[in-house]
């Protein structure tokens, strides 16, 4: 199924709360606080924290009106697309990959970088 433009507001509330808590723990405490969280790889920090880094600022909760891409696997795992925000240039092109399990009430952070 191809990926359709949608905002943050149309995404079901549980959904859009797990999403928004690992925008919340990367904007409070860095990729490394995805890592303690468990919510991505040790591996991928270094990377995140490369990419993170090319944009200064700090990062800020992404509006209602922010606009994401995701689709829904076959097993309910949403995959969800969402653009970063700082308090400098509001919308940057980093985007914050994620994939939510509603039932499990988890999420995972894929991937940190400019598509």
């Amino acid at each position: 199924m191809p990926y359709m433009d949608y905002t943050l507001k149309d995404l079901p509330q549980d959904v859009r709360e797990l999403a928004l808590s690992a925008v919340r723990t990367l904007a409070e405490r860095g990729p490394r606080g995805l890592v303690e969280d468990g919510l991505c790889p040790p591996e991928a920090e270094d990377s995140f924290v490369e990419n993170r880094n090319l944009y200064p600022g700090k990062l800020i909760e992404p509006p209602d009106s922010a606009e994401l891409d995701y689709y829904i696997r076959a097993n309910g795992i949403w995959r969800i697309d969402i653009p970063l925000h700082n308090d400098v240039e509001g919308r940057i092109d980093l985007f914050i990959f994620l994939e939510v399990d509603p039932q499990a009430r988890s999420v995972k952070v894929t991937g940190l970088y400019t598509p």
